[in-house]
């Protein structure tokens, strides 16, 4: 459960519908998890070598990987 939300039904007693209601939000983002990235790693990897090598392209950017 997002954290304003369950911060309002513990501190106010309302039901997570009405919870949802006052905060503008939809009911279905509380009930889906929080999936990370898988390609937060590849990016970052890809931005530390343009950050060094500033004139490398996308083909060669990729053959480093």
């Amino acid at each position: 459960m997002n954290e304003v939300v369950a911060y309002i039904v513990a501190l106010h007693g309302y039901s997570e519908r009405k919870a949802c209601q006052v905060t503008c939000q939809h009911r279905s983002t509380q009930r889906k998890k929080m999936v990370g990235d898988p390609l937060t790693e590849l990016r970052q990897r890809m931005h530390a070598i343009v950050a060094t090598r500033i004139r490398y392209g996308y083909r060669k950017v990729h053959i480093m990987l």
